[in-house]
């Protein structure tokens, strides 16, 4: 067997074939690129992807998961006095949280490809239910069945012995030829690896090898100059000296088991309460080594010759990128990752807002472009524009947005879709229907309208306009089985040089950092205006016209203030949502502020089994229990607001001694007013993570230390206080 724990699933992951079955959506006569935007998830339905799915989940019978545990460093690992740990573990852990499964684990002996290899075989046999950091192909999806989210992305890498000093990022393309050592099963890596090498023009030699362990004895005998493998499986004693092409992996499941949708249900669930779940136990398990920034001479000379480079940008792609209304600046975060880049290689970047009516190629020549940012990655749209393509900086998969008078299995691909100007020529070629506007946000109006049926884009694009205007007539179904890559196009001819640079620029930047800066772009500020609140409260409205008009304005003016007071808090709890509260710190931070300040994290021990012990309705009356005795804690010293989920928020002005102290008080507190509940006894306690705050230190660096030392209280026995240093 091959393609487990790397050997990443194709990039258009289609939906297993048995939740096709008895579906009519898409004819046979249709292309396949409309067959995979259009294909149904099993339990799609007209209502926001993945809402009330794990509430459906968590309702099922408690069931014994039998999880294979092949012991893969970093993955999973068992200690010496038996306990284990590991990415897939902890990830299961949470699934735990939300399922009330019980997981029975099954070990294997030998080495790691032998433990593989049974592992592969009990999953075959359905003596096992899951195996985890599995990848994706057609072939393997004939044998196991996958729920349609990833629970990971990792890279495919080139390493190499440490010590080895010759060989790094800058060197390899002086080895001529470079010496690749790769299992010769690994047919994803290695297409990954010839595709980075054909990009770069760099010469290579490969060294097949029948396993993972023959590899890293080539390397070791100096039989090789490098390894071919996935950023999860670098073993110690070897560093990593190139990281290229995000891939993601998933569970897999025996077929026709029933178990790959329910894990979605649990996984669209994760993802959509804890977006940063997944990229922080990441962090913890597999941390960055370091910057892999190294530079040839002819790179140098390249960015010393570049000058101030002219980049183009979308005004209308928030979160990615858009118009500061202050300021009139370009924002977002493909501008924060331009903003890394220059700061890592020494670039220099203009921006200059697109229009987004006028053709793209046109507008390179008008505006003396030398860089687009933010393109999907299609060698279709680079030809027509004459650009070449940087690696993929981003992936988010697609979301399907449609007319409210339709259900999802009503969608057809001879319908009507809404699609912005650049991508017409491009789904007309593959046989749409398509009516152009000059945005995502227009499109979304259009369906809103009835103008067009549907439209699709990236998640992070689709959710950021949604959640921005007022729509009453769009519904949304997931399209995670199919992926938007953004990139830099490059304006043709290109100095090769300047690619590589660029490319390595976006290799130094972790896919933890990437979603960091998508999600600081995330939360958009609606203003309600008197016409929404006419179209909203026509009653209200009615009866305000018969009042005086001094009056009928006063009144507007003081329900339009309620309402956006409203919107910066959390409906159940009324502390600060976490866009609001996160907006209140960063105005906290930096250096003319006082030091003596602290960001708290705050996290319910097991809640899942709260709601499963007592029930929904309990849960929640445990969460505003929670929050009053936060309020109360923060009252004089500070704020608190709701992450979402279980997990709370403080920001307090006091020194560290005395927030140990206060955060220590609050876990009795919490323990009293939980007991002077009657339907909840004793059965709830929390975890406190505390950083202090650095000079200079941002939201997220402050958050992600917080949580650390959140993370670090659970595994030390929870209903603990721990700082972080």
């Amino acid at each position: 067997m091959q393609d487990h724990c790397g050997h990443a699933p194709h990039q258009k992951h289609v939906a297993p074939a048995r939740r096709r079955c008895g579906r009519t959506l898409v004819g046979a006569v249709l292309a396949c690129a409309v067959a995979l935007l259009l294909l149904p998830l099993g339990s799609a339905s007209a209502q926001p992807a993945g809402e009330g799915a794990a509430d459906s989940a968590a309702s099922a019978e408690k069931r014994v998961v039998r999880v294979g545990f092949p012991v893969q460093p970093g993955l999973t690992e068992i200690a010496e006095d038996g306990t284990r740990s590991g990415y897939t573990y902890d990830y299961l852990q949470e699934v735990a949280q939300y399922t009330g499964w019980e997981f029975e684990y099954v070990d294997y002996e030998g080495t790691d490809d032998e433990q593989i290899s049974a592992a592969l075989d009990d999953l075959m046999a359905g003596r096992i239910d899951v195996l985890g950091a599995m990848s994706y192909s057609k072939d393997l999806e004939e044998l196991f069945d996958y729920p349609v989210h990833s629970y990971g992305h990792t890279y495919t890498v080139l390493f190499a012995p440490i010590g080895e000093d010759r060989i790094s990022a800058s060197t390899i393309d002086r080895i001529n030829p470079l010496r690749v050592a790769t299992w010769k099963n690994s047919v994803f890596r290695l297409a990954d690896f010839e595709s980075y090498a054909s990009l770069v023009n760099l010469s290579y030699e490969l060294v097949p090898c029948e396993g993972g362990l023959e590899v890293f004895e080539t390397l070791e005998e100096g039989k090789a100059d490098v390894g071919l493998g996935v950023g999860v499986s670098v073993p110690d004693g070897f560093r990593t000296v190139l990281r290229f092409t995000p891939r993601p992996f998933y569970f897999a499941t025996p077929k026709a088991s029933g178990l790959a949708d329910d894990l979605d249900l649990v996984l669209d669930r994760i993802e959509q309460s804890e977006p940063t779940f997944a990229s922080d136990l990441f962090s913890h398990y597999f941390p960055e080594d370091g910057s892999m920034l190294e530079f040839s001479d002819t790179e140098r000379a390249c960015i010393e010759n570049a000058g101030t480079l002219r980049v183009g940008l979308f005004p209308n792609r928030a979160p990615m990128s858009s118009v500061d209304p202050g300021t009139g600046e370009m924002t977002g975060a493909t501008v924060d990752m331009l903003d890394r880049i220059a700061a890592t290689t020494g670039l220099s970047f203009e921006y200059v807002a697109l229009d987004d009516s006028k053709n793209v190629k046109e507008q390179i020549a008008e505006l003396d472009l030398d860089v687009v940012a933010g393109i999907d990655h299609s060698l279709t749209y680079a030809k027509d524009n004459g650009l070449s393509l940087t690696m993929p900086f981003s992936s988010a998969r697609n979301m399907i947005a449609f007319n409210g008078s339709l259900s999802y299995e009503d969608l057809r691909a001879d319908m009507v879709m809404a699609a912005p100007y650049e991508r017409k020529a491009i789904l007309e070629e593959q046989g749409y229907r398509v009516n152009a506007y000059p945005n995502m946000k227009e499109c979304l109006d259009a369906v809103d309208r009835g103008e067009a049926d549907f439209t699709y884009d990236d998640m992070y694009l689709v959710s950021y306009y949604l959640a921005a205007s007022n729509y009453k007539n769009v519904k949304t179904a997931d399209a995670s089985f199919q992926e938007t890559r953004t990139c830099f196009g490059l304006l043709q001819p290109i100095d090769p040089n300047l690619l590589s640079v660029f490319n390595k620029g976006i290799q130094d930047v972790s896919s933890r950092e990437m979603a960091s800066m998508v999600y600081a772009h995330s939360f958009p500020e609606r203003t309600i205006t008197l016409g929404d609140l006419v179209a909203e409260h026509p009653g209200l409205f009615a009866l305000v016209m018969s009042i005086p008009f001094v009056l009928v304005v006063g009144g507007l003016a003081l329900f339009a203030f309620t309402r956006a007071q409203a919107a910066k808090r959390d409906s159940l709890t009324q502390l600060y949502n976490s866009a609001a509260f996160r907006k209140r710190v960063e105005k906290s931070l930096g250096p003319s502020q006082r030091s003596e300040r602290s960001l708290l994290v705050i996290d319910i021990d097991d809640f899942k089994k709260v709601n499963d012990r007592f029930g929904h309705y309990e849960g929640d009356c445990a969460l505003k229990a929670v929050a009053n005795a936060l309020k109360a804690a923060s009252s004089g010293v500070g704020f608190a607001g709701r992450l979402g989920g279980d997990e709370f928020l403080a920001f307090w002005s006091v020194e560290e001694d005395e927030a140990v102290r206060l955060s220590e008080k609050l876990l009795d507190d919490v323990t009293r007013v939980i007991a002077e509940h009657d339907g909840l006894s004793d059965a709830v306690t929390v975890s406190i993570g505390i950083a202090h705050v650095r000079p200079d230190e941002s939201y997220d660096d402050l958050y992600r230390r917080a949580d650390g030392a959140l993370y670090e209280a659970k595994h030390k026995g929870k209903h603990l206080v721990v700082v972080a240093r």
